[in-house]
């Protein structure tokens, strides 16, 4: 059974939907104002998001879910320094499956 996506109108959507064609079904991460559609739009396809207090436990959370279940380990924070912290679970990244999402809207 091949997912069929609904009519796709905003960037947030387009990556909701591209997660859900891959199979992914939850996401860790931080919501922040660059990245709170992305989140939404998961969540209404029904997407689990696992709330972190710091990138750096989100990170370290995605890494382990791809190493434990062998699905990819979605990540989602914001741009700047969110990416910066966020880079601490990539270290092991090319031994296991991990995706890695981040936005930056200058104001």
């Amino acid at each position: 059974m091949s997912y069929q996506p609904p009519p796709i109108h905003t960037g947030a959507q387009l990556i909701a939907h591209s997660l859900k064609s891959l199979d992914v079904r939850i996401i860790f991460g931080i919501v922040g104002i660059p990245v709170i559609e992305v989140a939404e739009a998961c969540l209404a396809l029904g997407i689990k998001f696992v709330s972190f207090r710091n990138e750096q436990a989100a990170s370290y959370a995605a890494s382990a879910y791809g190493y434990l279940t062998g699905r990819p380990g979605v990540c989602l924070v914001v741009g700047g320094p969110g990416v910066l912290h966020a880079m601490a679970g990539v270290s092991r990244l090319p031994s296991f499956p991990a995706i890695y999402d981040w936005r930056w809207r200058a104001n």
